[in-house]
């Protein structure tokens, strides 16, 4: 009785068994369907493939074509038909540019490369050994050498990355520059970045070769003198654009400082410190109302200045154009 029920339930466990295998088969092709998968192309044959019915859009293409990039399928019955464009030129641009120096070959000038491959090629764009231009041995004055941004060597063959877009490589020579000029300048220095030295404070007794002619004709000084707040600030006021101030004096007839005195031809040598070729003079004054007025140079000479004065003045400055 035993063996008789063991070999009952041996061949229902088959049975089940193969029900059980052959309802997965049928449910695993219930949705296939039989295509021909034609290319489009003389050259290539057509296939025949089973393929789920829900998925044949998005079914990969089994062909390559030179040139031509695979963008679908077209169905028509059982028959799908592939979908083809003209592949296009894949172009990128990469650019060397050097800072504080120049090449190698002396020149400073960016550099140029492209890089180009065609859309269907499974092709990586890298940099040849060749593209990179020399650099390191031309610092401009002041600095040594530099480095790279990013290293382009790594976007060779032997490099770890690839070009997939405009990219620029700057070399950069490491320093802070030439040392900042500390000599006086000269005339005829064409560097105009170099500062002009600050003039000296002037000494009464360098104002020389002074002269005046007028309704007083005595002991007549002239001697820097700075001027009160309201004086400086009407000088200011009043200097045309561009002039600047060598400095500001005053004047005496014996010893007198009258108003009246001071009208005449005044005349004096410029302080040696204020001299320079081109330089233009002139010299406007405060009178004892508190009005300015400008008086140009009459001698038009290097080094000294005579001017007309006709007002009642009190205060003076001497002002100068380059």
């Amino acid at each position: 009785m035993k063996n008789a029920f063991g070999s009952i339930l041996s061949k229902v466990f088959i049975s089940v068994s193969a029900v059980i295998i052959l309802s997965v088969m049928l449910s695993a092709n219930v949705h296939a369907h039989e295509f021909t998968l034609n290319p489009r192309d003389e050259t290539l044959a057509p296939l025949v493939r089973n393929i789920d019915e829900s998925a044949w859009e998005t079914y990969p293409c089994p062909w390559t074509r030179p040139r031509f990039v695979f963008t679908g399928w077209e169905r028509v019955g059982d028959n799908l038909f592939a979908q083809w464009r003209a592949a296009e030129r894949i172009s990128y641009e990469v650019t060397f540019k050097v800072r504080n120096g120049s090449w190698n070959n002396g020149s400073k000038n960016d550099i140029g490369k492209t890089l180009s491959r065609w859309e269907d090629e499974d092709l990586a764009l890298v940099l040849g050994d060749g593209d990179i231009p020399p650099v390191g041995n031309n610092p401009d004055n002041g600095y040594s050498a530099g480095s790279w941004d990013t290293d382009p060597a790594d976007y060779t063959v032997a490099g770890n990355h690839s070009i997939g877009a405009n990219r620029t490589f700057t070399y950069t020579y490491s320093g802070s520059g030439p040392a900042p000029r500390t000599r006086p300048r000269d005339d005829d220095d064409d560097d105009e970045d170099a500062p002009a030295p600050a003039p000296k404070p002037v000494n009464p007794n360098a104002v020389t070769g002074m002269s005046f002619v007028g309704n007083q004709t005595g002991n007549c000084k002239i001697g820097p003198q700075v001027q009160g707040a309201a004086a400086q600030l009407a000088f200011r006021m009043n200097t045309p654009a561009g002039w600047k101030e060598a400095f500001s004096f005053n004047m005496t007839v014996n010893d007198k400082a009258d108003y009246s005195l001071k009208k005449g031809i005044l005349s004096f040598r410029i302080p040696s410190q204020y001299l320079k070729a081109g330089r233009k003079f002139a010299v406007p004054g405060i009178d004892k109302n508190g009005i300015v007025k400008l008086f140009a140079d009459a001698d038009l000479k290097a080094d000294t200045i005579t001017i007309n004065l006709d007002i009642e003045g009190y205060a003076f400055d001497l002002i100068y154009f380059d």
